[in-house]
């Protein structure tokens, strides 16, 4: 069974961004910007999170499914 994450965050994320992690697509959803894709292993999520923390960016929620 294939897994699959989300996040999303406040603000608006250029297209690219998922681009440096891969397979990983990037869509803006009203004020908010949601990242998707497989989740091959936890380390590729926690990268993406610690990341945008980096950015400063804010988190709203981070699914998966």
């Amino acid at each position: 069974m294939e897994r699959r994450f989300s996040v999303t965050v406040r603000g608006h994320l250029d297209e690219t961004f998922g681009a440096a992690f891969g397979e990983i697509e990037t869509r803006r959803v009203g004020d908010s910007s949601v990242l998707s894709g497989r989740l091959t292993d936890a380390a590729l999520l926690d990268g993406i999170l610690a990341y945008l923390q980096d950015l400063g960016v804010e988190l709203i929620l981070s699914l998966i499914h």
